[in-house]
């Protein structure tokens, strides 16, 4: 049988927590060091930019690696790097295109990369009972999952799931990053690009909204 433990001794956990820049703190606030990210929204929305934009933020913490199934290494990924400013980090961020399997062999490493971005739940082909066993075996890391979207929804059970069992959940639409997990900045939200977001919401136009947890 567990232990338990009083209200008193949990207040006396001090949880890991990180302040990230780039506009990320206004938008999530003090955020867990290891925990599970979901992030999903339609393709054109700003998504890859806005993830070039969490991973360059996360990369003042350590090493960050990038499983890009969806776009790969071709010039749309260069082009997001390098607006990111990610080319300028050298090793504390990397790319690779690895299947779940080949990317837990790669964490299993000494020293391997302490936050993991896969892009995407669905060009990875990921099924339930794989994300489960995979977030159980690396509770130590931050897994940031990035999905497609169907309206305003994640696309498929395997992504609802898993933004239901996120701790962090972001949603991106119009160029803007929208918190909607238990996590919530000064003002819950992060422009991704300047001119696409003003577009998208200069004029009168409802937000996009799919109910916080």
């Amino acid at each position: 049988m567990k232990r338990t433990i009083s209200g008193k001794q949990l207040l006396t956990i001090k949880p890991d927590l990180i302040t990230l820049e780039e506009g990320w703190h206004e938008c999530l606030g003090d955020i867990p060091r290891h925990c599970v990210v979901f992030v999903w929204g339609q393709s054109g929305n700003g998504k890859t930019g806005a993830m070039m934009s969490f991973a360059k933020a996360l990369t003042k913490y350590g090493k960050v690696l990038y499983n890009s199934c969806e776009e790969e290494f071709g010039y749309s990924m260069q082009n997001n790097v390098r607006l990111a400013g990610l080319h300028e980090v050298g090793k504390r961020f990397q790319l690779t295109i690895d299947s779940l399997e080949e990317l837990s062999d790669r964490l299993e490493k000494p020293k391997s990369p302490e936050f993991v971005f896969m892009d995407s739940v669905q060009a990875m082909g990921l099924k339930k009972s794989q994300v489960k066993e995979f977030c159980n075996r690396f509770r130590n890391k931050m897994l940031v999952f990035i999905s497609w979207a169907d309206g305003n929804l994640p696309k498929g059970r395997v992504a609802q799931d898993l933004k239901f069992d996120a701790s962090i959940k972001i949603w991106v639409s119009g160029f803007k990053a929208f918190s909607h997990g238990r996590f919530y900045g000064e003002t819950g939200e992060k422009i991704i690009w300047d001119e696409g977001a003003r577009k998208a919401y200069g004029r009168e136009k409802k937000e996009v909204e799919d109910g916080n947890d």
